[in-house]
């Protein structure tokens, strides 16, 4: 696993790049690792820091953040949407 993490931040992007899910909130993290949710807060926004975690600007329906590594989101978006995503603004 890259990004030189202990267990914990290596559990947090497998679940970001679950197979199930394109896009991931904290509850969702948490549970499927097990980690607290400040813990999970604390390892996603270093793994925002360096560039490899992406937050939509589009919250789920709940107005939950969601987030996902740029590594799954470039191989779960096609071409267009990935065009549309940068012109629209849609991740962080």
């Amino acid at each position: 696993m890259a990004y030189g993490l202990d267990d914990n931040g290596q559990a947090v992007v497998r679940a970001l790049e679950n197979p199930k899910y394109d896009w991931r909130t904290l509850d969702g993290i948490s549970e499927e690792t097990g980690i607290a949710l400040d813990q999970v807060a604390m390892i996603l926004g270093l793994l925002q820091n360096s560039g490899a975690v992406v937050r939509s600007s589009v919250p789920d329906k709940f107005g939950r953040p969601l987030f996902t590594t740029r590594n799954h989101y470039a191989k779960r978006q096609n071409l267009a949407n990935r065009i549309l995503s940068v012109v629209s603004d849609r991740i962080r």
